[in-house]
């Protein structure tokens, strides 16, 4: 990257932007290389004066939001990475929520609890931003995101605005169609009431089923692998006896065949080895070609 992008980069965002930053501590599997910009805009204006400033100046660039659900490279990536975290808030109305795509998914949960909205109760302990939930439809139970949602908003790549509604786009389970050029940064969502004692209660118990169920003490980054057809991952990978198999620190949990965690030192091609490996014998014993829900940054082999 040129001094004098990073001289523009760091006269517009002073501390949000890091040179060099390891991306490491910006995923859940708590591994990745360097980015050779970190910008973390704070509000919508900055973020399409980043969009633009990418675009003339010609830069490579991907959004991370909490970082999970994401496999980056231990190359790194030669870019800015666009962190949607500073972009947080929430606002209620009535019986609506207005909020901003970097809050914490579970802190929305817990705020729609708290307040008597019932719907995504069951999506407490979900690992993400509500920007990223919007965007892959994050589900569990018998609830999923866009239940409850009406409406978000966000920018193309090119820094054009627009509004998406609901009854205009196509989604379905871990998906949603026509969004992949664009960044929300905020969302509506509308709830009926319930009530709040049981709501509460109803999130301690996935809360505690969730501890209980996975490997919530290890680094990961949720899911591995989309539901297949016929059955759930994670019992597909049980059953072919998958369970503690391991490539360097990275190892298919012990305690929920779906998840792969970092037991130390694990680097991301450990991880990505073991995701081949894991597909190549669910594909040899069962037939089955399990397709991969989280996403790859940058280079592998």
């Amino acid at each position: 990257m040129e001094q004098k992008v990073k001289e523009q980069l760091k006269e517009r965002f002073v501390e949000q932007c890091l040179f060099g930053e390891p991306l490491l501590n910006h995923t859940t599997y708590k591994t990745g290389g360097k980015a050779d910009a970190f910008v973390s805009p704070k509000n919508e204006e900055d973020l399409v004066w980043l969009l633009k400033f990418c675009k003339k100046n010609k830069l490579d660039f991907f959004v991370l939001g909490f970082g999970s659900n994401v496999l980056i490279s231990d190359k790194g990536f030669k870019g800015i990475v666009i962190c949607t975290k500073g972009l947080v808030g929430t606002k209620i109305e009535n019986k609506k929520i207005l909020c901003k795509a970097g809050t914490t998914w579970d802190e929305f949960v817990e705020i729609a609890c708290e307040n008597s909205f019932y719907g995504i109760e069951e999506l407490s302990g979900i690992p993400g931003t509500v920007g990223g939930a919007i965007y892959m439809n994050a589900g569990a139970f018998s609830q999923a995101t866009f239940n409850t949602l009406l409406s978000f908003e966000g920018f193309y790549f090119n820094g054009n605005k627009k509004t998406f509604f609901k009854k205009d786009l196509k989604f379905g389970y871990r998906k949603v169609e026509g969004i992949e050029n664009f960044i929300i940064t905020s969302a509506t969502f509308s709830f009926e009431n319930s009530d709040r004692k049981q709501l509460e209660k109803i999130r301690e118990e996935v809360l505690d089923r969730r501890a209980d169920g996975q490997p919530l003490n290890y680094p990961s980054a949720g899911s591995v692998f989309k539901r297949p057809k016929d059955g759930y991952a994670s019992q597909i990978i049980d059953e072919t006896g998958l369970k503690g198999l391991k490539v360097g620190g990275a190892e298919v949990s012990k305690k929920h065949a779906g998840f792969i965690i970092n037991r130390g030192g694990a680097t991301s091609q450990d991880i990505y080895k073991l995701i081949q490996k894991i597909k190549a014998k669910v594909l040899a014993k069962k037939n089955i070609e399990l397709e991969l829900e989280q996403k790859l940054i940058g280079s592998f082999k």
